[in-house]
């Protein structure tokens, strides 16, 4: 139907953008929580889209949400494309070189577009994903900038910003575009415990920074912040 649709008038691909996205399959949400449990018996795999299925963000905006949220990006547009093996740029991620032969590793894990298969995508799920999240120089820095930057920022609801419980609540409306549950809160308040009395037992000096920092590391691991619904 949409096929037909475009060729009725003119191969518009404006108009033919603006009708997908304006439709209500395509705004359906893509979450199942509070579906009719009738609905998810008769359709548990979404064959009919009464809701819309989650995909994972693509490689380049996982490694540029890495570095807008901590406030690194650059924007700037235009000249020469990055090498590969350049792990310190901060500019956008489509400006690496992208070719057969040579892979950015970070985009590579995340199933970068294939220049021998039209530019296609799959979606796979792999360990060295999550490994890449936990433990790369990007992951890691961008979570201390994060977290130092959560810091800095004024609270918007005038809390005091030391406040864990302030800072978990921005930490997950920043990264996960959501607020915690009670359940939620309160296990990052006792992950805030436990790594600070760990830095506290190897007499480390900053033992607050260093557990905000890995509270938004795991945030970052967490299925929501590459997944778009």
């Amino acid at each position: 139907w949409l096929a037909v649709d475009f060729m009725r008038h003119g191969w518009n691909m404006k108009r033919l953008h603006r009708l997908i996205v304006t439709s209500k399959t395509y705004r359906l949400s893509a979450s199942p929580l509070g579906a009719d449990p009738a609905t998810i018996a008769a359709d548990g795999e979404n064959r009919f889209y009464w809701c819309r299925n989650s995909t994972r963000l693509e490689a380049q905006a996982v490694r540029d949400a890495l570095l807008h949220l901590a406030g690194t990006l650059d924007l700037s547009l235009g000249g020469p494309s990055i090498p590969v093996a350049d792990e310190s740029s901060r500019r956008r991620s489509l400006y690496y070189v992208h070719s057969h032969n040579d892979h950015q590793k970070f985009l590579a894990l995340f199933d970068d577009a294939g220049v021998q298969e039209c530019y296609r995508r799959s979606e796979s799920i792999a360990p060295q994903q999550a490994l890449a999240l936990s433990n790369s120089k990007l992951a890691l820095s961008a979570a201390a900038a994060i977290a130092a930057r959560l810091e800095s920022e004024p609270s918007a609801d005038r809390r005091e910003t030391a406040s864990d419980e302030a800072f978990i609540d921005r930490a997950w409306r920043t990264v996960l575009c959501d607020a915690p549950s009670a359940d939620e809160r309160a296990a990052c308040l006792d992950a805030l415990r436990q790594w600070r009395a760990s830095a506290a037992a190897r007499k480390s000096p900053d033992g607050d920074r260093q557990a905000r920092a890995k509270l938004i590391e795991a945030l970052l691991n967490h299925n929501d912040f590459v997944t778009v619904r």
